[in-house]
C-alpha cells in the first residue's frame, strides 16, 4: 500500500532516549512499523536536550537510567524548562523514590519494563492527544484574556520574558500617544521611564519574585510615561507573571494605573 504525502506529513515524531542499544533499536523498529517517525535515538541527557531543540518531537520516550551527568528525570526537568513536549518515562525501577521524582516532572506516563506493545502505543496516543487538547485550551484562554485586556479601564502592556512588548490595549495607546504598531516589538522600558538606579532595584525585585514563584508584583514607586506630545503621565504599575502549565515564565503583563499627576 502506497504512503501518501499527507500520511508522511501527519506522522507523529518521537525522540527515543534509551541507554540500552538493543532496547533502543527494538523500540525504533516497533514504532516505525506503526507509522511513527523516529527523529533520533540518543543515550545521554545532553543529546536529548539538543534533539528536543532541533527536532521538536511530538513526544519523548525517556529511559530514567541513561548515560552522562544527568539521569532521565533530570533531563526531563531541563527539557520542560524550555520546550513544551510531552514525556513518557521508561524504566525497570518502580521504587517509591524514583516514582516520586518522575511525578514531580509532570510527565504524561510512566511505563515499567518490560511492557507490551499495545500498552506502549496506547500511552503514546493518549499523551499526544492530551497534550494537543491542553494546547488548544491554553490558546482559547489566551484569546479570552486578550478580549478582557481590551475591556479594562487600566492601560495594559503585555511583554514576553525579555520584556519586549507583545500586546497593548487602547488605554495604554492613549497614555503613550503611540499606536500599537509603534509600540509592539519595543522594550517596555523605552515606553515607561525609570531611572537607572530604580531600574536596577526593580530588575532585582522581579528576578527574586520570579524565583520565588510570585504571581503578582506591586511596585510602590510612581513611574512616568513620556508621550511624543511632551505630556508626562505619572503612573503606578502592577506586574503579573503569566506561566504555562509547565511552570515556564512565558510573558508578563504590566498594568499601568494613573497616579496623582498634581
Amino acid at each position: 500500500m502506497a504512503v501518501s504525502y499527507g500520511d508522511i506529513m501527519n506522522r507523529k515524531k518521537i525522540l527515543i532516549v534509551e541507554d540500552e542499544a538493543i532496547t533502543a533499536l527494538e523500540l525504533e523498529e516497533t514504532l516505525n512499523g506503526q507509522g511513527y517517525e523516529i527523529v533520533g535515538t540518543v543515550n545521554t541527557g545532553t543529546e536529548a536536550i539538543r534533539f528536543a531543540k532541533e527536532k521538536y518531537p511530538d513526544l519523548i520516550l525517556m529511559d530514567i537510567r541513561i548515560r552522562g551527568n544527568m539521569d532521565g528525570i533530570e533531563t526531563a526537568k531541563a527539557i520542560n524548562l524550555y520546550y513544551d513536549i510531552p514525556i513518557i518515562f521508561l524504566t525497570a525501577y518502580s521504587d517509591d523514590l524514583t516514582l516520586s521524582r518522575a511525578i514531580e516532572t509532570q510527565s504524561y506516563s510512566y511505563l515499567l519494563k518490560p511492557f507490551h506493545e499495545r500498552e506502549l502505543f496506547s500511552n503514546i496516543e493518549l499523551a499526544i492527544s492530551r497534550h494537543r487538547s491542553l494546547k488548544q485550551s491554553i490558546q482559547a484562554n489566551r484569546q479570552s484574556m486578550d478580549t478582557m485586556i481590551d475591556l479594562l479601564s487600566d492601560g495594559v502592556i503585555r511583554t514576553d520574558g525579555a520584556r519586549i512588548v507583545k500586546k497593548i490595549n487602547s488605554v495604554a495607546e492613549k497614555m503613550t500617544g503611540l499606536s500599537r504598531e509603534d509600540l509592539v516589538g519595543k522594550n517596555v522600558w523605552e515606553i515607561v521611564s525609570i531611572s537607572t538606579a530604580r531600574k536596577e532595584v526593580l530588575m532585582d525585585f522581579l528576578n527574586k519574585s520570579e524565583q520565588g514563584g510570585d504571581a503578582v508584583i506591586h511596585w510602590p514607586y510612581p513611574l512616568a510615561i513620556n508621550a511624543p506630545s511632551g505630556k508626562i503621565a505619572r503612573v503606578m504599575i502592577k506586574i503579573e507573571m503569566v506561566r504555562s502549565p509547565e511552570e515556564i515564565l512565558e510573558e508578563e503583563i504590566y498594568i499601568l494605573t494613573s497616579a496623582d499627576n498634581n
